[in-house]
């Protein structure tokens, strides 16, 4: 479980992620980037999955949209005709088949924009269906419905994330943890940093 966090403002659309995953093989923690930017395409992805999925969906955005548009558009349909084709590799198939969850944050007609995607219905949306994201996404939500309404008010929305984050992080303890990346989109390009460490629960 990666915990997913979409800001979007007037200026730029912000997405945080944790960096924690596990390594079942050695019972042990890794740190790693969860989110990919596309420079050329303007915007960036991140994903829930098996550990090599991200690399795989985003070479699948960048060899299958041709612009940002397609990106926002058809990239849904495409993925999905990739994934019933035949030409696969194994390891690609098995990343593919795996219950996954992508989401998206772009910048298109001077606007930003985001969406999920995802090849199952364990959360309640029919499995490809495209979930337009335009007020923002938080998972896992918080038990502290607060943090929502400090969001709200907030003057500098992004200050707050971090206790978003620990607040995710105590829903799922074991899972998510290490740092907080942040991955910003706007009309000028993309920015991506490390914004604190998330508290062990």
């Amino acid at each position: 479980m990666t915990a997913i966090n979409i800001l979007p403002e007037s200026d730029a659309i912000h997405l945080f992620t944790d960096t924690q995953v596990s390594i079942e093989k050695f019972g042990s923690f890794a740190q790693v980037s969860k989110c990919t930017a596309l420079p050329h395409l303007q915007a960036a992805i991140a994903t829930r999955g098996r550990l090599d999925l991200l690399a795989i969906i985003t070479e699948i955005a960048c060899f299958g949209c041709g612009s940002p548009r397609s990106l926002k558009t058809s990239f849904a349909w495409q993925l999905k005709a990739i994934i019933r084709g035949s030409q696969l590799a194994p390891d690609k198939r098995r990343a593919l088949e795996t219950p996954f969850d992508i989401f998206v944050v772009g910048w298109l007609d001077d606007a930003p924009y985001a969406y999920a995607l995802s090849n199952h219905d364990l959360h309640g949306p029919p499995a490809w269906k495209v979930q337009d994201l335009p007020d923002g996404y938080s998972s896992p939500v918080p038990n502290d419905a607060r943090l929502f309404e400090k969001l709200r008010s907030a003057t500098d929305r992004v200050r707050v994330i971090p206790e978003i984050v620990a607040a995710q992080a105590e829903v799922e303890p074991t899972i998510i943890g290490g740092s907080i990346q942040q991955t910003t989109v706007s009309a000028t390009g993309i920015h991506t940093k490390i914004i604190g460490k998330i508290p062990k629960a």
